[in-house]
């Protein structure tokens, strides 16, 4: 058997390190090694048109009242598949041959929303009969951003530009996909485990949708989604847009839930004013009042709030002793990987090509996907001898559920002479005490609040909408189903110390304290139980 087992750990171990050997192998082969090829015929290709004349144009009726004016000869066409192809940002544009207007792009006259066509690529199919005729590229910005922003033209290959562009775009597209497939998901199994009630927390439905939510922005802010999907460029800016506007929401959230009992108000406020700051541009934008775009800086601004609003919690939750490796790690990634953006955007006009932060935030996202499917399996959510909530699992309903405004109660109970029963009439009678008595708290409060085995003769009860008559309604109806228990000859004899605390009496209590007081309270109750019957507190 031992034979057995070394021979199969042997074969794991064997796999594992082929499996390593043949993935540096191939990645070694891609990058260093290639195959010479020799063709008569070259590959289609492009090149940068540099002879051109520039001329800006006074224009009232254009938006920031200018026009640019590009003009170069066609003298670089050859036969076969030849474009004219340049990318323009947040601008209109009318190319003309000679007299002949080829393209144009404006707002559609039925827009009641849009207005600028966001970033996009131009690509005109042009023939031998257009050779050394001039071209006319008349560009309208805008936006004052747009203003200075310079455009190349290239003429050649629609298929070489393409391909370029995907090369050039590959590392981001790809990551973002990712991105976007963790997001999904992390939703779904995070959805799927609430049903099944494995588990009553949101970590992984929040950081789902903060991938999510980063997937899209990174894949519609590069080139070559334009340039793929180049009759819908408008919306795909507006998502663009949509999707940055909204995104520190739900790491916000994520990030409070980290934090375990000890949510920050400083997250809900800051998540509150960052949906407010979205649905005002949004409000801007439909109502023509100010494009997305124009109240960007607006989100920026956001975005570093937020940034300081993480920040500062996890300083705050660091140095009063609750050390946490993750929330330290994530806070670094996320605070370098925002500021890295936001200069970006500002020195590029975007934050296309950004890849580093987006590799560590995936990095981090599969790690927390991966232990925490591996702290669901630890913890199931129900006790497998008492069938009551598990204390794992009732803490986590008990943090989603409980807030210091609203009036609630915490009761706990304790089996009295559990050890002497264990001790004198066998481990089986005591398993026995603690069925029959989960099975009073069911009947007379399982149905109506959260209750819990809380350790191995301990009980939990969270009660929600709570006053004292309510909570001592509960303890008397437990006391008169335990002494008609015990009339009926029933064994063992169950005894019990209870002691219950009412957030009404703490103002701003935390749910953890609340339950801490009750417990006093109980445990107070016992020694008095024990003393009146001449036993030790056990």
């Amino acid at each position: 058997m031992k034979q057995g087992i070394s021979l199969k750990k042997t074969a794991y171990a064997a796999y594992a390190v082929a499996a390593v050997l043949f993935i540096i192998f191939c990645v070694y082969m891609f990058c260093f090694e290639k195959t010479v090829t020799f063709s008569s015929r070259g590959e289609p290709s492009f090149e940068e048109i540099k002879d051109y004349t520039k001329t800006e144009i006074s224009a009232p009726d254009a938006p920031i009242g200018i026009k640019k004016e590009y003009s170069f000869k066609t003298d670089k066409i050859s036969s076969g598949d030849t474009s004219l192809m340049f990318y323009v940002v947040h601008s209109y544009i009318d190319v003309k041959l000679d007299d002949t207007l080829l393209y144009s792009t404006s707002a559609g006259k039925n827009n009641r929303i849009g207005s600028t066509p966001s970033s996009y690529w131009v690509v005109i199919p042009v023939s031998q009969l257009d050779k050394d005729k001039t071209v006319t590229v008349t560009v309208t910005p805008v936006f004052k951003s747009a203003e200075n922003r310079k455009i190349s033209f290239m003429i050649g290959s629609r298929y070489a530009l393409f391909m370029k562009q995907l090369k050039a775009d590959l590392p981001q597209l790809i990551l973002s996909v990712f991105c976007m497939v963790m997001g999904v998901l992390l939703i779904v199994v995070q959805l799927y485990l609430i049903f099944k009630r494995r588990t009553a927390a949101w970590n992984l439905f929040f950081l789902g949708n903060f991938s999510l939510l980063l997937g899209i922005w990174r894949i519609t802010d590069t080139r070559f989604s334009t340039l793929m999907f180049k009759n819908h460029t408008m919306p795909i800016g507006y998502i663009t847009l949509a999707a940055l506007f909204i995104l520190a929401v739900p790491i916000l959230m994520y990030t409070d839930k980290q934090y375990k009992d000890k949510g920050y108000i400083v997250l809900d406020i800051a998540a509150l004013i960052t949906c407010a700051v979205a649905l005002a541009a949004l409000f801007c934008q439909v109502f023509s009042i100010a494009e997305l775009r124009q109240v960007l800086i607006a989100c920026h601004i956001m975005l570093i709030a937020d940034i300081a609003a993480i920040v500062s919690s996890a300083v705050f939750y660091n140095t009063r002793g609750k050390r946490d490796t993750e929330a330290v790690i994530f806070t670094a990634l996320l605070v370098s990987g925002g500021i890295l953006d936001i200069i970006t955007f500002y020195i590029k006009g975007s934050s296309s090509g950004m890849i580093i932060t987006m590799v560590a935030f995936l990095i981090y996202t599969v790690y927390e996907f991966v232990v925490s499917l591996l702290n669901t399996n630890k913890k199931a959510s129900i006790d497998s001898k008492t069938k009551l909530l598990n204390e794992a699992y009732w803490e986590d309903l008990v943090r989603e559920v409980f807030s210091a405004d609203e009036q609630t109660a915490m009761i706990m109970f304790d089996l009295n002479s559990l050890k002497h029963t264990n001790d004198s009439l066998g481990h089986n009678t005591g398993d026995k005490m603690i069925s029959e008595f989960s099975s009073v708290l069911k009947n007379e409060i399982g149905s109506k609040e959260l209750l819990c085995r809380w350790g191995g003769d301990e009980f939990t009860v969270f009660v929600r909408n709570a006053d004292r008559e309510k909570t001592e309604e509960y303890i008397s109806a437990v006391n008169n189903a335990v002494a008609a228990y015990n009339r009926s000859g029933k064994t063992p004899k169950i005894y019990f110390a209870c002691g219950y605390a009412l957030s009404c009496d703490f103002p701003g209590i935390s749910w953890p304290e609340l339950l801490a007081k009750a417990d006093k309270h109980m445990y107070e109750n016992k020694k008095r139980w024990y003393s009146e019957n001449l036993t030790d507190v056990r």
